[in-house]
């Protein structure tokens, strides 16, 4: 039934309960997982006017943490 299943990672509890659901569900089903972390430089860059390189990597260096945490739970 479930042969994909996506899941939004943003590092909170809720999405690490979700991500455990969407384990159970392609357990049962064997289905496979791809997370997915989104940059939101929205809100950055109408406040800032630009967006630095060094925020840019550290927004992006926020999303790899996010998704390598989320890979190590079972």
């Amino acid at each position: 039934m479930f042969s994909h299943i996506l899941v939004p990672l943003d590092g909170s509890d809720n999405s690490k309960s979700a991500l455990k659901v969407a384990i159970k569900i392609s357990r049962y089903f064997g289905s496979t997982i791809t997370l997915i972390a989104v940059i939101d430089q929205t809100r950055v860059t109408l406040a800032a006017g630009n967006i630095p390189m060094d925020l840019q990597n550290d927004l992006r260096g926020h999303a790899v943490t996010v998704i390598n945490e989320g890979k190590k739970i079972d």
